[in-house]
């Protein structure tokens, strides 16, 4: 009930809280994500609150991105930074995924938190689609919901399903989603507005009353699943040696979510890269004039891995593909070739990695 937050507030005066999550998260479909989504609006009303704090945002939500990202890029974009307070919101994501790989992601992310830091306090977040109410409206079930919150029941992390408040406004005025969202998924000001009440209200009945004498350390139960915890990012920049053909390091952001990134442009640009572990991805960059990519592991058959979709067309993003399925623990070979072939609304055949994702 965030006791560690409530002694860092009033006794040490100073916070660093982390946001970890998806588009919603993020602030899409806000007149100004720094102000007007609910991250931005919580964090200022947690600065008006505590004027005589020093408060610190992470901003680690990354649009159109799932669990399955996050934990392989928990260390790099939101625990090196050291949180005391995370929010956490991929149930709208991770919509659709196998509930069985949601709960391992959901875990891994919670464990690499509190490994990180044993102190931190975490609050999950449940967002909503018009999609997942329709489904609800026909009986089905928030699937990717119900895989997260059984992960927080078990390590006992507090839950608010802003998602339900804002549904239940939406369906009591009329069910016109776009009252409250701009696409029937990211909220505008009105939605962002509910869903920030919601954790306002949770955030003034937990920080109130004094500060408990010292922190404690948040104890780790039993694992409920197989935990990725040695998911990683290891730098394409790190890549490149005399076998590459056609790929250059550039000195730019990944979208700016990577510090910088290696390049292929042209049809049969060839990189092979060695790995150790089990499954393998690249997290990239899905641009207007991404193609297609050719792979193989271990000399098995090529498969061919689209770089780009219809987002592509409205702005570029990161994002993460993973690549094959399981493999025995041990050293692989991962071969990529830039292909001939692209989406049709495609501009180019770019092909831009900024890091290998290996657990």
């Amino acid at each position: 009930m965030l006791e560690n937050t409530r002694y860092k507030l009033k006794t040490e005066k100073r916070l660093t809280v982390g946001y970890f999550g998806g588009s919603i998260t993020e602030g899409a479909g806000a007149s100004d994500p720094s102000r007007t989504s609910w991250r931005g609006a919580t964090f200022d009303w947690l600065k008006a609150s505590y004027p005589d704090c020093a408060l610190t945002q992470i901003n680690a939500a990354i649009g159109g991105t799932g669990s399955q990202l996050g934990i392989f890029r928990c260390e790099r974009d939101l625990t090196s930074k050291a949180p005391g307070l995370v929010f956490v919101e991929y149930s709208v994501n991770d919509f659709g995924n196998d509930y069985d790989t949601v709960m391992v992601n959901s875990e891994t992310i919670i464990r690499k938190i509190l490994t990180a830091n044993p102190y931190a306090d975490i609050v999950y977040v449940h967002t909503t689609t018009k999609s997942i109410s329709d489904r609800l409206a026909s009986g089905g079930e928030y699937t990717s919901r119900s895989a997260h919150s059984t992960v927080m029941h078990h390590y006992g992390i507090d839950q608010i399903d802003m998602g339900e408040i804002l549904r239940a406004k939406t369906l009591l005025e009329g069910g016109d989603w776009k009252k409250y969202t701009r696409d029937d998924v990211h909220p505008n000001d009105d939605g962002y507005r509910l869903y920030t009440a919601s954790v306002v209200d949770y955030l003034e009945g937990t920080l109130s009353g004094a500060a408990p004498e010292s922190k404690a350390a948040h104890s780790l139960p039993a694992a409920l699943t197989d935990l990725r915890m040695n998911a990683r990012l290891e730098d394409a920049w790190d890549l490149l040696d005399g076998t590459s053909q056609g790929w250059e390091k550039v000195d730019a952001t990944l979208c700016s979510r990577y510090d910088h990134y290696i390049e292929a442009s042209k049809p049969g640009a060839r990189l092979e890269i060695t790995f150790v572990g089990r499954r393998v991805g690249l997290y990239l960059m899905l641009a207007k004039d991404s193609g297609d990519l050719i792979y193989s592991i271990d000399g098995g058959e090529d498969k061919t891995l689209r770089t780009w979709d219809s987002y592509c067309k409205s702005f570029n993003r990161a994002g993460g593909m993973m690549l094959g399925g399981e493999l025995c623990e041990g050293t692989h070979r991962l071969v990529l070739r830039v292909a001939d072939g692209k989406a049709d609304e495609s501009e180019g055949h770019a092909i831009r990695i900024g890091a290998v994702m290996v657990y």
